[in-house]
């Protein structure tokens, strides 16, 4: 809703998560611990907020529920608990919310390769899309939460590709010499009055 804004920060030592309101006051520690928190990222409906810690070795995921941002944070931080339990990933790293709040893409990072998952929320079980031995990268998720967008170096260049949130066979988007990466999806038009009433049609995103 705007009101908050989330961030990492080393003020007090090693990087922790923050929270203040949107005109800066108010600024709350919500972690508390020796190891790294970093890359807070709000759920689009406002319920969670996602973040990275290594206290666990490498990077996992960790989950906080936002109601408890209106209670008086205790001295030791906001409870917190790790989202995800896959033992064969080394580290996870660019997490990205599904429109939809209840899926998190991510890149799973293993030995020489990363490949992209989707962890389930609030559950945590994990799914693995991409399995080629290649380095994917930049997860973006379509407007209606049906499909991908990520980067691979799956066929010698980095290149585009699309594929399905509920699995398949990638498809490769971009073919041109050079490097493409970091792909983002065109949002869908808001909705005017009329339509939000169902008295208009709105146009579906290609692939989305």
């Amino acid at each position: 809703d705007g009101r908050r804004i989330a961030f990492a920060s080393s003020r007090d030592g090693d990087a922790e998560i923050y929270v203040m309101d949107a005109d800066g006051d108010d600024p709350r520690r919500l972690t508390h611990d020796p190891h790294s928190d970093t890359a807070p990222s709000w759920s689009p409906d406002g319920r969670y907020l996602a973040f990275l810690s290594d206290r666990s070795g490498g990077d996992r995921i960790y989950l906080l529920e936002t109601s408890a941002l209106d209670l008086p944070a205790p001295p030791e931080g906001l409870r917190h608990r790790r989202l995800t339990a896959d033992r064969d990933l080394l580290a996870e790293a660019e997490i990205t919310w599904a429109p939809t709040s209840d899926r998190i893409a991510l890149i799973g990072v293993g030995d020489r390769t990363t490949s992209l998952w989707i962890a389930e929320v609030p559950r945590g079980d994990l799914r693995r899309l991409t399995d080629d031995g290649a380095l994917d990268q930049g997860p973006s998720w379509s407007p209606s939460g049906e499909h991908l967008a990520f980067a691979s170096n799956r066929e010698g260049e980095l290149d585009i590709y699309r594929v399905g949130a509920d699995g398949g066979a990638p498809t490769r988007l971009t073919q041109e010499p050079g490097a493409d990466w970091l792909p983002r999806w065109l949002p869908e038009p808001p909705q005017t009055g009329a339509e939000a009433r169902g008295g208009g049609a709105t146009r579906p995103t290609p692939g989305g």
